[in-house]
């Protein structure tokens, strides 16, 4: 796909030339290269941090068995299906996952809310969200 854009570049650039243009890989590895200057040159963070690492962390701090932790696993993995990803960081979406595969008490809802820094509230946008999605359903992460 990149070796059409490139010839289609090419031509604009270039309106005499009657040839097929031929683009070879050094083409489209400048190209790649080129792209990967210009987003560090916009600080772009290539780093990208993954739910279930802060899934597994939460699980062993609030001792949630492996049945629970199976699906609170599961449900994680499905928000990737989403723009909830885009949206939340992942102590957020780990967070949502713990409590959508296993119903706390209120003191245990107040810590996770602390542990992550917010409200309570956004959990629960995250669970609705991805439950009105119909990728999982209420109660259950797995379908």
């Amino acid at each position: 796909r990149i070796r059409h854009l490139l010839s289609a570049a090419y031509l604009v650039l270039n309106p005499d030339h009657v040839e097929e243009v031929k683009i070879g890989e050094e083409h489209r590895v400048r190209v790649t290269q080129y792209e990967h200057l210009v987003l560090e040159a916009m600080e772009y963070n290539f780093v990208v941090r993954h739910a279930h690492e802060v899934l597994l962390r939460l699980s062993k701090e609030f001792g949630v068995r492996e049945g629970r932790g199976k699906d609170a696993f599961e449900f994680c993995r499905k928000c990737y299906l989403t723009p909830v990803v885009l949206c939340y960081p992942p102590e957020f979406i780990a967070a949502a996952s713990l409590y959508q595969s296993r119903k706390f008490d209120e003191k245990e809802t107040e810590t996770i809310a602390k542990l992550i820094g917010s409200d309570f509230k956004e959990l629960m946008r995250i669970v609705e969200f991805i439950e009105r999605r119909g990728i999982v359903n209420k109660g259950s992460a797995l379908l």
